[in-house]
């Protein structure tokens, strides 16, 4: 590293261990390398302010109207509601209404053969196989719809379709007639029905023309009381390492993702991955010319551990399915390098996100220390002797819509740096009305239980990864410690918890899994645990007795929009 970039980064850390603690505008003035200091906004609502370290340029924003104490705070803002009702504004359009998706489902069965798999299905009473093939079969069907309507139809083409399906067709009535008979309830508006192509759309008009790029070097978001929101440094790992060692991890990553086996993102929570291929043909193995093949991937993997949907206090915490590598009875080769590979790429990535947890939010940084030390090894990554994250995402080329991430531990910060040698791909932030450039070497961390985020369309190779815990995680190490609960639980929760906590007998050392946790007992509370940030795994697990099934663990729940509202 050079002096000028060591500089640098010694003027950066100090900043971070000093945001906490101090007036922004004071900052901006103690650590001004030119004595010029712009003030972009001050109101009620907020104060920003840009300033220069050196050749960084750093904007500080302080939120007065977001309250980390106040969980909904994120979607109450006139921040928030302005952006959103400029995006509406832009869009314009009505969500596709029931009708409509009826009719259109109708016509693309009459236009491939004019029957549904040539069989009357069963009425939904009469739930057995057959039932349950054909409503996968409408499932399909009706993303299909959606897909057509929303990403390969014009605005007056939608307007059309509209008209035509509140008059009907007859050549098509009995097609509809037979959907309207088997169209599940959970479709008519429910928590979990949601089109994603129409927000995949929506933020792409947002993305495009309502949020506002903020394009520092270092961009830092305090809430009322100077607590961490949001963190983002470009080229942060090259001011860490310097751009060879970027390129070595891009590398090892590249050739990590050829001979291990990755699974893809799930179309059943991804869906608008289908249509980022066809935007995108050479991510398309069936598509992609004999050059374009060795990229032809679209993967996401979880590597650390976590607990099952149904067990949010952790009784059985384990080892992610893609830990196990799959396929690894025939080809060891990918399990005897994946050590080598958490200590490399996993552990220069824990570096980077390290430069800005430690100093901008010490007690979560000293949390995520603790839960390392208690998990099992055999359920853990190793990366350094300093741990601080126990789940890992490897993402390449991935996309993934508006999202939280819900079973992230509460309240604390997820770490994200993004790699490869890509062009477009901003980090976008409904909540607050802005986006980051997100260049390759991008380091940020936020509070990704409690915001919104999703990355902007990209051409080329692009590599993710996330650190952070699953909050069972979480559970699991405060019931080692016998410190009960989330003091945020509701007060019957924490009872009912407490009661099972009694039944432990805490006997295990630390790094040692604890025998009485591992109970396949009933738990008592029940409520589920959402998703982490984007895809969970994968349902083809290849060991002999796999635990569960991604489905089985986390359904259909990571990108559930209603939750970005009102709540991975």
């Amino acid at each position: 590293m050079s002096i000028v970039n060591s500089t640098i980064l010694h003027d950066v850390q100090n900043l971070f261990s000093k945001v906490t603690t101090t007036d922004i505008r004071q900052l901006a003035n103690d650590f001004s390398t030119d004595n010029k200091v712009s003030t972009l906004r001050d109101n009620p609502r907020e104060l920003v302010v840009e300033f220069n370290i050196a050749s960084k340029s750093i904007r500080l924003m302080q939120c007065f109207d977001i309250d980390l104490d106040e969980k909904k705070h994120f979607d109450k803002t006139r921040r928030y509601n302005d952006t959103e009702q400029r995006a509406h504004e832009l869009s314009s359009e009505a969500p596709m209404a029931i009708e409509v998706q009826q009719f259109l489902m109708a016509r693309i069965v009459w236009e491939n053969g004019g029957n549904l798999r040539g069989v009357e299905p069963k009425q939904q009473t009469e739930i057995d196989v057959h039932y349950k093939k054909f409503s996968k079969d409408l499932e399909n069907l009706r993303t299909e719809a959606q897909e057509s309507f929303w990403l390969h139809s014009t605005r007056a083409e939608r307007d059309a379709l509209r008209d035509v399906a509140s008059n009907g067709n007859d050549q098509i009535n009995h097609i509809i007639t037979v959907i309207k008979a088997n169209w599940p309830r959970r479709w008519n508006d429910g928590r979990f029905d949601q089109d994603h192509f129409r927000h995949y759309l929506n933020d792409k008009i947002a993305a495009e023309q309502v949020w506002e790029l903020a394009e520092a070097d270092v961009f830092i978001v305090v809430d009322a009381k100077r607590r961490v929101v949001l963190a983002n440094v470009e080229a942060a790992a090259q001011l860490l390492f310097g751009p060879d060692i970027v390129r070595e991890l891009n590398r090892a990553i590249d050739m990590f993702s050829f001979f291990a086996p990755i699974p893809a993102p799930e179309s059943k929570r991804h869906v608008v991955d289908r249509y980022i291929r066809l935007l995108h043909p050479y991510l398309d193995p069936a598509k992609a010319t004999v050059a374009e093949l060795p990229n032809a991937k679209m993967a996401v993997a979880h590597y650390g551990c976590w607990s099952k949907l149904g067990d949010p206090l952790g009784n059985h915490v384990f080892a992610t399915s893609d830990r196990s590598l799959g396929g690894t009875r025939i080809n060891h080769l990918p399990r005897n390098v994946f050590p080598q590979f958490c200590r490399s790429v996993f552990n220069k990535v824990g570096e980077v996100v390290r430069l800005l947890v430690k100093p901008l939010d010490p007690d979560f940084y000293e949390t995520g220390r603790k839960i390392c030390q208690n998990v099992h090894r055999d359920d853990r990554i190793e990366t350094t002797d300093d741990e601080f994250m126990s789940l890992f995402v490897l993402g390449i080329n991935a996309y993934t819509q508006r999202h939280r991430d819900t079973s992230d531990l509460r309240g604390g910060l997820v770490g994200l740096v993004t790699l490869g040698d890509y062009t477009g791909g901003n980090l976008c932030l409904p909540q607050l009305g802005a986006k980051v450039p997100y260049a390759p070497g991008a380091c940020t961390v936020m509070r990704g239980d409690r915001m919104d985020h999703l990355v902007a369309d990209y051409t080329g190779p692009r590599y993710f990864t996330d650190t952070t815990h699953h909050e069972s995680v979480n559970r699991y190490f405060l019931r080692k410690l016998g410190t009960g609960m989330d003091p945020n639980l509701m007060p019957s929760a924490k009872v009912a918890a407490n009661e099972v906590f009694n039944k432990i007998v805490p006997s295990s050392p630390p790094r040692e899994r604890d025998e009485a946790a591992d109970s396949e007992d009933e738990d008592p509370v029940s409520f589920p645990l959402e998703t982490p940030c984007i895809n969970d795994g994968h349902d083809s697990d290849d060991s002999d007795d796999p635990p569960w099934t991604n489905w089985e663990l986390h359904e259909d729940r990571a990108l559930d929009s209603s939750d970005s509202s009102s709540d991975s």
